[in-house]
């Protein structure tokens, strides 16, 4: 009895067992044996160890297809996982993957809330195991917010967004929904951006009890800008890639909402995308998703932009004394990548490589991409679509409607979903990974719980 209590109350070894369970939803299923469990499974430096050994999972992705008249259908598509995470009929997750699939409220209360009528379009977003879905038809627009990995939680049905009284005089105008990436704070906001020659005013705006009240507001003496990019949210930090209205220059835009402070970043001259844009195909690029900010965990922020069918990492970092740095963590070469693995595309051989040719990207963190080139039966409408999860492996669709993954470090590719592109109109919209949540979230532990 003695020898056993010595190794069950061996902190190592029970951090090393811990370090095995493989997947999060295990560690957290782990963390419920015992008090001293749940401390051991929640250390923020036990936590850092477990992700270094295992990255978060893709669980799969939502294809977006435009289906004509400028209407969107949305499905899940799931990637190949391990026993532990299974979706067989009968098993512990058949429940959670039926719900990543209906990514809408319950279709009595969604034909409902659309006044009696079908949904003809459904859009996507993904972040930390939400899901918002904006679903609508001609005569209404319904807004909700799921959690696929936790079936018995409800749809949140959103309200309509915040209407700024006052829209004259001003150049720029942002209202975005924005989620959190970060662990702290609410889940998503609505950001509401208001920009003159030279002051731009900010308010942030929070869901409460089923309606958006102000959270937090910035002003700052600033030129007008235009977003070019994701807006990304961290806990209290808004970043925007942004370009000047009156100018060329790109820089990142940090709104601190904790300080109630705008500061702007500027971006290395080597970086292409720095003098790259021009009035007129700054929101173009913004639209085609050419450049996405992702966040890098401890790390900083990622910044990852394609021209010339190369994407390009850049991460840029704050050190201890407060001062950022840039730095380029790869290149990714598409077209070599895919002459290499005997990938043919109407977008290479007909030589879409600079004008014209525009790129598609989402992102969930720098480790895991995803991207993709299509079009509609011609080859002028060709465009690129890309999604990043991770640094690590990348999915890409090309013309024909066939989605592969590619592992960044290898470059290998392989084959994972195939579109049916024979109906008219049809085309790739967008690809919105699905990830594993990282961090894990934890129950509250209640006091004198052993």
């Amino acid at each position: 009895m003695a020898a056993m209590s010595k190794v069950l109350g061996d902190e190592d070894l029970l951090r090393g067992i811990l370090l095995r369970v493989g997947f999060p939803t295990t560690l957290v299923r782990a963390s419920l044996v015992c008090r001293r469990w749940y401390l051991c499974a929640s250390d923020p430096a036990f936590l850092r160890r477990f992700r270094d050994l295992h990255p978060p999972r893709l669980l799969g992705f939502y294809l977006e297809l435009w289906v004509g008249n400028w209407r969107c259908r949305s499905r899940f598509v799931p990637m190949p996982l391990p026993p532990e995470l299974g979706v067989s009929r009968g098993s512990f997750d058949f429940e959670t993957y039926q719900g990543l699939r209906r990514c809408c409220p319950p279709p009595h209360l969604l034909f409902a809330l659309l006044g009696g009528y079908a949904a003809e379009s459904v859009k996507v977003q993904c972040w930390r195991g939400n899901v918002f879905a904006e679903i609508s038809n001609s005569h209404r627009r319904v807004q909700a917010v799921r959690s696929p990995l936790l079936p018995g939680r409800d749809s949140t049905i959103v309200p309509p967004f915040p209407s700024p009284r006052n829209n004259r005089g001003f150049i720029t105008k942002i209202d975005e929904f924005v989620p959190n990436y970060g662990a702290k704070g609410p889940s998503f906001i609505f950001l509401s951006v208001r920009c003159s020659t030279h002051r731009c005013v900010a308010k942030v705006y929070v869901l409460q009890d089923g309606a958006w009240s102000i959270h937090a507001s910035a002003s700052a003496e600033i030129p007008s800008f235009q977003t070019i990019s994701n807006i990304l949210l961290v806990d209290s930090r808004i970043f925007v890639l942004a370009k000047w209205t009156y100018r060329k220059d790109c820089v990142l835009i940090l709104l601190d909402l904790s300080s109630s402070s705008f500061s702007v970043i500027e971006l290395p001259e080597e970086m292409e995308i720095k003098k790259r844009y021009n009035g007129a195909n700054a929101l173009e690029q913004m639209y085609n998703g050419a450049n996405t900010l992702l966040w890098a965990d401890d790390s900083g922020v990622y910044l990852i932009y394609a021209i010339r069918l190369q994407v390009h990492i850049w991460l840029h970092s704050t050190n201890s004394d407060g001062v950022g740095n840039w730095l380029l963590v790869d290149t990714i070469n598409l077209r070599e990548i895919c002459a290499t693995q005997g990938i043919s595309s109407r977008v290479l051989e007909d030589g879409h490589d600079a004008a014209g040719f525009g790129v598609h990207m989402a992102m969930y963190n720098a480790e895991f991409l995803l991207f993709g080139w299509g079009g509609g039966h011609n080859t002028a409408g060709s465009r690129m679509r890309m999604a990043i999860c991770n640094a690590e492996f990348l999915l890409f669709e090309m013309g024909d409607g066939i989605i592969y993954s590619l592992d960044v470090r290898s470059r290998a590719v392989q084959k994972v979903h195939e579109c049916d592109m024979t109906v008219q109109h049809h085309r790739v919209a967008k690809i919105h990974p699905f990830m594993m949540i990282w961090p894990p979230v934890f129950p509250a532990l209640m006091d004198g719980c052993d």
